[in-house]
């Protein structure tokens, strides 16, 4: 007997092993076994039944089979219906099915054969205590209408993809938690899944507030012994609910009724290593394995999600006004190319927005200030020669960090000491060129003395209490001005906000990648809605050099479907995503020279292949990536694109095959199937 196992190595092919007779009638797929493996031994999943023949994709030929060591587990750590799961997301986002399950798992159940016991932990985060609060609610019109839609599916046991689309301030929330409580009414377990943990408190104070001790917080920022007991709560019973990040979609429940995916448009749903899945799409797959409800919810939805409704695959509900009946907020743009338009002394904003705020504060009211680079300034160099000081390991200017009078590499995290000369000429000119969060922030303080400003970003709010800090004062009022990067915009209700000014709205506008204008509009969308929450109607102010760019027109004028129109349309003509897919093929290495030359060694042979085989697959490039050198390697990439879904896995298995088989040592080939970044 034989059986098929999974080891947590980069290798794209599970190991077959012989079954001995003493363990034959404990062996089930998802149990965890020890085997050996070169000269070690390690654990491993067993992914099938034991058969009487070996699988012909698991050996190295023809040879004699090596008996697996040993049986961990009394039942199987991996349910039959995510085992499922985790070998689509193997087949379809090329990702070695050991990694795979390793990322669906606490990693110590690969380095300890008894599992742990539950033990007493500081409970993971919840959320802060200020945001406790969960009234009764009344529900909108809208609202109704969509708990009951959702209601109704729950009920029929079929899998049932919605997305809701509400804009900010709509209420998804409060049909996110009816949606789980009828859920959990009927016997049945749900999963909500959030982009960033420590970026939506209320959020997870709420769900905490509703369901108390029937929720566990799983992600990636716990301990491992917080894992395991969140894991171990939800294998026995005690914990219903799974709030947490992508990974939350693993969680080891054998009966989920319903997923949550709020905010499902944003790029943090992406793995960028491997595996590199997106946990938006696997979610659908494991839904339909579970015929439970899918509720995708965001004001700006991607351009997949909302193409799919179009096509009638989701069924479209939809909240277009906000829960407290409040006006949409009033946006002005300001262009900056018009004579006049900064006044006297004012580097970072305009005079209009500079008046705003004043205004702003005269109301006392709060203000936002959404500036999506952080950092004193993005470059530093020497007034005498020129010289740029670079990151040794990615070719990308060294970002000014005042606070630390250091220099950081934003990729990498390479950091060094701002230097009191520059190396090639030795002149003390060194000037920082450019502003980030940290620089508009110092501006502001001397523009405003008696205002309380704040800044958040990655600088200030990476740690958990430094962010909760933050966003407590903001609730008290300690904050008059509150100066971000896109942290700001993830879903926090401000309701004192009066005013939200948009700095640069052209910055990730013109970005080498075709997402640049999808990725704009939802980014201004999210951070306007920041503003206007409670009573009055809000005020939003942004800042640009090209107003008549479809991106900013759509966000003045509020209409998501007019945006997505006019996107469609440069999409559907070169046949991008959502009208067919892309696999992103990066090749790297530690010297450019043998990285280019195989690129071009295997964009040809793919070219060869393809026009025997598939007239409708194309290869584009090969050609450096955006970022040519990050993190000590050089990148060079080609983009397939194919029209249909069911022939990725076969296109990336020959682009993998041809790299195992011709890349030069030191070389490396790595696929990502719909890359949510080019860069």
């Amino acid at each position: 007997m034989f059986i098929d196992v999974a080891i947590p190595v980069p290798l794209h092919h599970p190991f077959t092993y012989e079954v001995p007779p003493d363990l034959r009638a404990r062996v089930q797929p998802g149990m965890r076994v020890v085997v050996p493996f070169h000269r070690r031994r390690m654990m491993g999943i067993v992914l099938g039944p034991p058969s009487p023949s070996p699988s012909p994709r698991g050996g190295e030929g023809k040879q004699q089979w090596k008996p697996i060591l040993d049986v961990l587990d009394e039942k199987p750590v991996i349910a039959p219906t995510l085992l499922k799961l985790l070998h689509w997301i193997s087949s379809y986002y090329a990702a070695p099915v050991g990694e795979v399950c390793r990322a669906a798992l606490p990693r110590s159940f690969f380095r300890q054969r008894t599992l742990p016991r539950s033990s007493r932990l500081p409970a993971p985060h919840t959320g802060d205590a200020a945001f406790h609060r969960d009234r009764p609610i009344t529900l909108t019109a809208a609202q109704a209408t969509a708990v009951a839609a959702v209601q109704q599916a729950i009920d029929r046991r079929t899998f049932t993809p919605f997305l809701l689309h509400g804009v900010t301030g709509s209420g998804k929330t409060e049909v996110y938690l009816q949606a789980i409580a009828h859920t959990l009414a009927a016997g049945r377990q749900a999963l909500l899944l959030v982009p960033e943990i420590g970026l939506t408190p209320q959020l997870l104070s709420r769900v905490n507030a509703r369901f108390s001790h029937q929720v566990a917080i799983y992600h990636s920022g716990l301990t491992e012994a917080q894992r395991v007991l969140q894991w171990q709560r939800m294998v026995r019973g005690e914990a219903r609910i799974c709030v947490g990040t992508r990974s939350a979609l693993f969680a080891p429940f054998a009966d989920i009724g319903c997923i949550v995916i709020d905010e499902e448009h944003d790029a943090s749903y992406k793995q960028e290593e491997s595996p590199r899945y997106h946990a938006r799409d696997a979610a659908i797959v494991r839904a339909r394995e579970e015929r439970a409800v899918v509720l995708l919810g965001t004001a700006t939805p991607a351009l997949e999600t909302f193409h799919n409704v179009r096509a009638h695959k989701y069924q479209y509900l939809t909240l277009p006004e906000r829960a407290t009946g409040v006006a949409p907020p009033r946006i002005e743009v300001i262009d900056l190319r018009r004579p006049g338009s900064n006044g006297r002394g004012a580097t970072f904003l305009a005079q209009p927005l500079v008046t705003a705020i004043a205004e702003t504060l005269e109301q006392r009211e709060q203000v936002l200030l959404f500036f999506n680079r952080r950092g004193f300034a993005p470059v530093l160099l020497c007034r005498d020669c020129g010289h740029c000081f670079r990151c040794p390991n990615c070719e990308v200017s060294l970002t000014t960090h005042r606070a630390t009078e250091r220099l950081h590499c934003h990729y990498c995290e390479f950091a060094t000491d701002v230097p009191r000369a520059c190396p090639q000429c030795k002149a003390a000119r060194l000037h920082a060129l450019g502003a980030g969060t940290e620089r508009l922030e110092q501006w502001m303080r001397a523009q405003f003395p008696a205002a309380r400003i704040a800044r958040f970003d990655r600088d200030t709010g990476s740690r958990r209490a430094g962010r909760e800090t933050i966003l407590t004062q903001m609730h008290r009022r300690e904050i008059d001005i509150l100066v971000g990067t896109q942290m700001i915009a993830k879903g926090h209700d401000f309701p004192d906000v009066g005013l939200v000014g948009i700095v640069d709205a052209d910055l990730g506008l013109y970005l080498p990648d075709f997402r640049a204008a999808e990725r704009t509009f939802q980014l201004l969308t999210q951070v306007a809605g920041r503003t206007g929450r409670a009573e009055k109607p809000g005020w939003v102010v942004i800042q640009t050099y090209t107003p008549e760019h479809y991106a900013l027109r759509h966000v003045q004028q509020g209409g998501y479907a007019a945006f997505y129109d006019e996107e469609r349309r440069h999409r559907e003509a070169l046949h991008y995503p959502p009208f067919g897919r892309l696999i992103n093929i990066r090749i790297t290495g530690n010297t450019e020279t043998p990285v280019k030359e195989y690129a071009q060694i295997l964009a040809q042979s793919l070219c060869r292949q393809f026009m025997k085989e598939e007239k409708s697959v194309a290869v584009l490039g090969p050609a450096p990536s955006p970022f040519k050198k990050l993190a000590g390697k050089f990148r060079w990439q080609l983009l397939i694109k194919t029209p249909s879904p069911a022939s990725v896995p076969a296109l990336t298995h020959t682009a993998l095959a041809h790299a195992a088989a011709h890349a030069p040592r030191g070389v490396k080939c790595a696929c990502d199937v719909d890359p949510v970044s080019l860069l």
